[in-house]
């Protein structure tokens, strides 16, 4: 017996109840079961420090490839450092690709940032790179600012760059409701 399921896009404010700003508006929605599809995000270095100066030239990967898919710069001299995924070797073909100069440093979450307003230099590992820009990346993590409650489906279960991962979740999730 299948039933079908209403799908409703927007922002979610609220999980018990349901309340959803989308197009149309604030919707109220009771339901038994909420479908929790609230994506990933990379996870910020925790020890960056940073956080709280104005410095330009620190992206995560995520902002990253979007900034090279709009065609725009990054700068001249980029240091990716983070973890190694399959993710940062296809950013880092793409760089190669546009000509970048740029090199990736294995680094935890301890990088030291030099510069006042825009990078100059990063320190990871004790070591000094020159660099005008820093991508990092130590993985993803499931986004869920406002702490929904929800069966999570999709990149928030999984949360990779490996969509095929993604959308293998979300199959078997289907598969369950049939």
């Amino acid at each position: 017996m299948k039933k079908e399921v209403n799908i409703d896009f927007g922002t979610v404010i609220k999980s018990k109840p349901v309340i959803v700003n989308s197009k149309n508006g604030l919707k109220r929605f009771e339901a038994r079961r909420a479908i929790l599809c609230t994506g990933a995000t990379d996870k910020a270095p925790m020890r960056l420090n940073v956080l709280k100066k104005k410095i330009s030239g620190i992206y995560t990967l995520d902002q990253s490839l979007r900034i090279l898919s709009e065609n725009k710069k990054l700068g001249e001299k980029i240091l990716i450092a983070g973890k190694r995924d399959f993710v940062v070797e296809l950013a880092e073909k793409q760089l190669e690709e546009m000509e970048y100069d740029f090199e990736f440093v294995e680094a935890g979450e301890d990088i030291q940032v030099i510069g006042t307003d825009k990078v100059e230099a990063a320190k990871v590992n004790g070591v000094e790179h020159k660099c005008d820009a820093l991508i990092f990346f130590n993985g993803r993590e499931p986004f869920n600012p406002l702490k929904l409650k929800g069966t999570p489906v999709g990149n928030v279960a999984v949360y990779t760059y490996d969509y095929s991962k993604v959308e293998e979740n979300v199959r078997n999730f289907l598969a369950k409701l049939q």
